[in-house]
């Protein structure tokens, strides 16, 4: 009597969030959040005014660079996040940081002092930013825990992704306020409370992915 093997039924790939490679979100806010900042540091100063790189912008680019590097750095599965190599990625935000203060300090560097320094004075007057940031990134690393790490529900990635890019279009937003609007007036907007809650929201959702 002769018995026909049993094939195993194929293990259906992880679902990723938005349906995107893994990682492929997480690549995004971090190239958005380096162009925000180089794009604010090549704002140019009016009548000796400069305009800082607000805090919350470098403690999210310190903090998605740093957690960027150490996971999707040596991602080696397939495909790549957003189909792009890692490796080119990484070369995009090294270059684009590094070209930005080399263009600044080759034409201007007392106004590539005065900029940052102006940065420092409004870090020391917000230093609560960082507490804030570190929780909504530990409350990510909660919910993870909780709905599991290993392909979690669909819905619950979707809405993690959307909730992050949401965030990031609000930070666009007040980038926009911060490279066109605030330079042309005498008295600048200043919200930074929601720009805190908006940076919170970005931290949380790689949290929620590490």
């Amino acid at each position: 009597m002769s018995t026909t093997p049993t094939i195993p039924a194929p293990i259906a790939p992880p679902r990723h969030a938005l349906g995107l490679p893994e990682g492929s979100v997480r690549t995004i806010l971090a190239l958005l959040v380096t162009g925000l900042v180089c794009a604010v540091m090549l704002v140019p100063s009016r009548n000796g005014v400069v305009t800082p790189i607000p805090p919350y912008l470098l403690y999210l680019l310190f903090l998605i660079l740093g957690h960027f590097f150490a996971t999707l750095g040596h991602y080696h599965a397939r495909p790549w996040p957003l189909h792009l190599p890692p490796f080119f990625v990484r070369l995009i935000i090294i270059g684009a940081l590094m070209g930005t203060v080399a263009y600044l300090y080759s034409n201007d560097p007392d106004d590539l002092q005065r900029k940052w320094e102006a940065s420092m004075d409004m870090i020391r007057a917000n230093w609560y930013l960082p507490v804030l940031l570190l929780a909504g990134f530990f409350v990510g690393v909660v919910l993870r825990s909780i709905v599991g790490r290993t392909n979690p529900p669909v819905f619950v990635q979707d809405l993690e992704a959307w909730v992050a890019l949401i965030g990031v279009i609000g930070l666009c937003i007040a980038g926009f306020i911060h490279l066109v609007i605030n330079p042309s007036l005498q008295n600048p907007i200043d919200f930074p409370n929601l720009e805190g809650f908006l940076a919170v929201v970005v931290v949380f959702y790689f949290g929620a992915r590490s």
